[in-house]
């Protein structure tokens, strides 16, 4: 059988279970209305829908089957795969490779990441300074490359990650000088939850949630870090379409689709398959975005059965 008619298979068996197994993992589950790691039986939940993508994404390892959200799921591929639909990406200036053999590009400012990696640990954004260097988050400076490399070490935790350098992507002039993450929850094609992230160093960050209508709300998460005070993007209308054009060029129900708005426009961040935190929402919107997900999985298995969703064409994009 074709990998696109084993992703075929795969995605009409995840949707065709769905009612079913939710029911089931909700009748072991004691109920507790605060949160959504409770789920109620009958009800659409978010929760139960990650923990069964993520249920899936191991059972395809070890059946040695790639599935579409496991093609996204890796930085520069993805970055390749949006620059195809005219979607722009930060230029990778060095790499990947493994620490000591990166070596400081000639811009003035870049960035310096992980390969693999989650929550921006050993993301350093870095500026010349003479023949050291300036974190621009922390404002630490370095004397040497070798200190930069050893920090950009500790900070991710992993040392067995390549990491690459890119080109450093400027804020747009809304954002008082901070580069904002817009993170868009999509469901094939439709953006359920918008989270906008400030990082103010390398340990605390700022939040707002949005709607996909861009309106404020209330999640239930980040209730501490919320800063209703964070300025809307200037590109808003320009990073929802993009999410959305993002989103519907890929066979998953659901994919977090992160952004940045930049002096430039929208710029690429990466795919996210399944986002921390995703059994975190209140009830109310563990509701939502699991009736989302149930939708966006009904609308992709009718293109796919009637092939007006070309996975050949996606496989070609990503490289696969």
């Amino acid at each position: 059988m074709a990998r696109g008619e084993l992703a075929d298979t795969a995605c009409s068996a995840m949707t065709a279970s769905a009612v079913i197994g939710r029911d089931r993992a909700a009748s072991s589950v004691p109920r507790d209305p605060r949160r959504s790691r409770q789920i109620d039986a009958g009800d659409p939940s978010f929760t139960y829908k990650i923990r069964e993508s993520q249920e899936a994404w191991k059972l395809a390892r070890k059946l040695k089957i790639l599935l579409p959200l496991q093609a996204v799921d890796h930085k520069l591929d993805s970055a390749a795969f949006a620059r195809s639909l005219e979607v722009r990406v930060p230029e990778v200036l060095c790499g990947p490779a493994s620490l000591t053999e990166l070596m400081p590009p000639a811009d003035e400012r870049f960035t310096l990441k992980p390969l693999h990696g989650t929550s921006a640990k050993g993301v350093l954004l870095l500026e010349r300074t003479g023949s050291g260097f300036r974190d621009l988050l922390s404002g630490h400076a370095h004397a040497s490359w070798s200190s930069v490399l050893g920090a950009a070490e500790a900070e991710a935790g992993q040392k067995r990650s390549p990491f690459y350098i890119e080109e450093l992507l400027l804020p747009d002039a809304r954002s008082n000088g901070f580069l904002d993450d817009f993170k868009f929850y999509s469901f094939y094609g439709e953006i359920g939850l918008i989270l906008q992230k400030r990082r103010l160093n390398h340990h605390d960050s700022c939040y707002k949630w949005f709607d996909g209508a861009w309106r404020a709300v209330d999640t239930g998460r980040y209730l501490t870090r919320i800063d209703a005070n964070l300025p809307e993007p200037s590109s808003k209308n320009e990073l929802k379409a993009v999410a959305e054009r993002l989103s519907s060029a890929i066979p998953v129900p659901f994919l977090r689709v992160d952004l940045y708005s930049t002096l430039e426009g929208v710029a690429f961040g990466e795919f996210t398959p399944h986002p921390g935190g995703f059994n975190s929402f209140s009830r109310t919107w563990d509701r939502i975005l699991g009736s989302l997900y149930e939708e966006a999985a009904t609308r992709l298995q009718g293109d796919l059965v009637h092939r007006r969703f070309d996975l050949g064409a996606f496989w070609t994009l990503i490289g696969r």
